[in-house]
């Protein structure tokens, strides 16, 4: 009697293995309906090096524009690494809402722009948002890439 029960569960046992390992009941990758698992990317801290980074792109434009000597360079240049790090710094803080982020970051831009009096004119000054928002600063590399990568594909 104990080793018919024995033999009914060992089978039981056997047959409800590949059962398992099937998955019945979820979609599997390659499946109508997959949905891969989110990604969770870490929010990077406001560091010094990408200020310099977006500083030193956008240095011989604003050079170019400004007419600036050696010694106001280096000013502009420090004054401009500190503007993008609170800038930084604003846009990943987590505790602000949309709009009161939007504030400060305006705030942020009039302090900078009272700071720039120091060494811009009054014309440079209102000249210096339009520069500094244009997107095409720093983009002509992957415009050339991307004009390679077509020729590369038509022919």
């Amino acid at each position: 009697m104990l080793d018919k029960c024995f033999k009914i569960f060992g089978i039981v046992l056997m047959l409800s293995q590949p059962l398992i390992a099937q998955n019945l009941g979820r979609i599997q990758r390659g499946q109508r309906g997959y949905t891969p698992p989110p990604t969770y990317i870490e929010a990077s801290n406001p560091t010094l090096a990408n200020a310099i980074d977006v500083a030193n792109e956008k240095m011989p434009v604003y050079i170019e524009k400004f007419k600036l000597d050696d010694f106001e360079a280096a000013v502009f240049k420090n004054m401009l690494v500190g503007h993008e790090t609170k800038m930084k710094a604003i846009n990943e803080n987590p505790s602000l809402d949309y709009y009161t982020r939007q504030e400060v970051l305006t705030k942020q831009l009039d302090a900078f722009l009272i700071e720039l009096k120091t060494i811009l004119s009054p014309e440079e000054i209102l000249e210096f948002p339009t520069i500094q928002f244009d997107k095409r600063i720093g983009k002509k590399k992957k415009k050339k890439k991307k004009k390679k990568r077509s020729k590369k594909k038509k022919s």
